[in-house]
């Protein structure tokens, strides 16, 4: 009777255990989550300015004058494409990971609730 209570008592003990350490795996994926997602806000406001600054170039305007004028005008629209897409290329890398996270984070949640 007392083995069956000693191997009850660290059974429960185990999953105490389990439990505190998906807690913090969870504020850990939590706060990683928030840092990403604050990154996602400042990596959209990069992409729409250097699309912007593609669509500037590419119409009629001062600046657009002033680089045809130069002879660079297509380089500069070409600089001007690669910036936006590399700032696009770090948006999806950043996006993909937020949905990682989460994932993650819903799949220790539910195996937390095995354990409470």
């Amino acid at each position: 009777m007392f083995e069956e209570i000693n191997r009850e008592l660290e059974r429960l003990h185990q999953g105490m255990v389990q439990f505190r350490s998906l807690n913090n795996k969870l504020e850990s994926l939590n706060e990683q989550l928030n840092a990403h997602e604050t990154i996602a806000v400042s990596l959209e406001n990069a992409l729409e300015k250097e699309n912007l600054d593609v669509e500037k170039i590419s119409k009629t305007s001062l600046s657009s004058l002033f680089y045809t004028l130069l002879g660079s005008r297509e380089q500069q629209i070409e600089k001007e494409r690669q910036e936006a897409l590399a700032a696009k290329l770090k948006l999806d890398q950043c996006l993909y990971e937020i949905q990682d996270l989460k994932s993650r984070i819903t799949q220790l949640t539910e195996e937390r609730t095995l354990y409470s």
